[in-house]
C-alpha cells in the first residue's frame, strides 16, 4: 500500500499562544472532516510529572497553567481508528520547551495515503508553527562559523589596543651615536637608566601579552564547546505556553531578562572604557 508524507524538526524558540493553538485545531478538524473514523487527541504533560489526554481543546485552555503546574509538552495528534489495538497517527505535532528533555523544539510529521493531501496540510501547518517561532537556534555550522569570527574580531582588536597602549615614544628613541656622545655625564646616566627600564619594561609586557593571548585561545574554545554564544543568543527568549497564568510569568521573566543584558552591556562598556583610560593616562611612559 502507497502512502507519502512529510516530517520535520524545527530547533527554535516558540510562543504559542491561544489564537495559534486554535488555528492548528481548526486546520486539524478541517482536514479530518475529509476522513471517515478520524479524530483529534491532545496529549500535556506538566512542570510537575503530571499528564493527561483529551480530545477537547477547551480543557487545556482553562486548565492550571502556573508556575508550578506549567505544561512542557503539549503533543497534537489527527488519528484514525485502526482495526488494530493502536489508531494510527495521520498528523503529530509536539511542542517541548526548555523544560525538556529534548530542549525547546517543535516537530511536525504529516503521512497518509493521499500524497496531495498531505502535501497541503503539511504547508498549512508549517505556516501556523511558523508563526509561533520567537528565535531560531543556531545550527553547528552557522554557530561555529559565527563564534570563529567573533573570534578574529576579539584578537584583531586585543592586538590594535596592545600596540595603541605600549607605544610611548620619548626622546630617548630618536637620538643618533653622535647625539649620545655630545650627552653630559648626567644624561648619559639617564639614557642608561631609560634603556635598562625600557627593555625591562618591554619584557613584561610581552609575558603580560603571550598569557593574555593564551588565556584568550583557551576561553574561546571552551566557550565554543560549551555553545556559550548561542545560550547568550537564547537567553531571555525561552519557550512558553502562552495562556492563563503563563501570560503574566512570561512578560515578568522577559522584562527581567531585558534589564539582565542591558546591566551587562552598560557595565562592560563602563569597565572597558576604564580599563583604556588608566591603561593611556597612567601607563609610565
Amino acid at each position: 500500500m502507497e502512502r507519502a508524507g512529510h516530517n520535520i524538526d524545527y530547533r527554535v524558540n516558540y510562543k504559542l499562544t491561544e489564537q495559534n493553538l486554535r488555528k492548528i485545531n481548526d486546520i486539524l478538524l478541517k482536514s479530518s472532516q475529509d476522513i471517515p473514523d478520524s479524530y483529534i487527541k491532545y496529549s500535556v504533560e506538566r512542570k510537575n510529572s503530571s499528564h493527561y489526554v483529551t480530545d477537547d481543546i477547551e480543557q487545556i485552555l482553562s486548565e492550571d497553567n502556573s508556575k508550578d503546574k506549567s505544561i512542557v509538552t503539549l503533543r497534537i495528534g489527527l488519528l484514525i481508528k485502526s482495526d488494530n489495538l493502536n489508531d494510527r497517527f495521520l498528523v503529530n505535532i509536539n511542542f517541548h520547551n526548555n523544560n525538556t528533555y529534548y530542549g525547546s523544539k517543535i516537530s511536525l510529521d504529516v503521512s497518509g495515503k493521499d500524497r496531495n493531501w498531505c502535501f497541503i496540510l503539511f504547508d498549512e501547518l508549517d505556516s501556523q508553527i511558523k508563526r509561533t517561532v520567537i528565535l531560531k537556534r543556531y545550527e553547528d555550522e552557522t554557530y561555529r562559523l559565527s563564534a570563529l569570527a567573533f573570534s578574529i574580531l576579539m584578537l584583531f582588536a586585543f592586538f590594535g589596543l596592545t600596540i595603541l597602549l605600549n607605544d610611548h615614544s620619548t626622546q630617548y628613541d630618536s637620538y643618533t651615536l653622535e647625539k649620545l656622545l655630545e650627552l653630559s655625564q648626567s644624561e648619559k646616566l639617564d639614557f642608561i637608566i631609560y634603556r635598562n627600564y625600557d627593555y625591562s619594561l618591554r619584557g613584561q609586557r610581552l609575558v603580560t601579552f603571550i598569557a593574555c593571548l593564551v588565556g584568550m585561545l583557551i576561553s574561546f574554545a571552551l566557550l565554543l564547546s560549551s555553545n556559550f554564544f548561542s545560550k547568550l543568543h537564547s537567553f531571555g527568549k525561552k519557550s512558553t505556553f502562552y495562556w492563563r497564568d503563563e501570560i503574566s510569568i512570561y512578560d515578568s521573566y522577559v522584562s527581567f531578562s531585558s534589564n539582565i543584558k542591558w546591566c551587562v552591556i552598560v557595565a562592560s562598556l563602563i569597565s572597558v572604557t576604564a580599563g583604556i583610560f588608566v591603561s593611556y593616562f597612567f601607563n609610565p611612559a
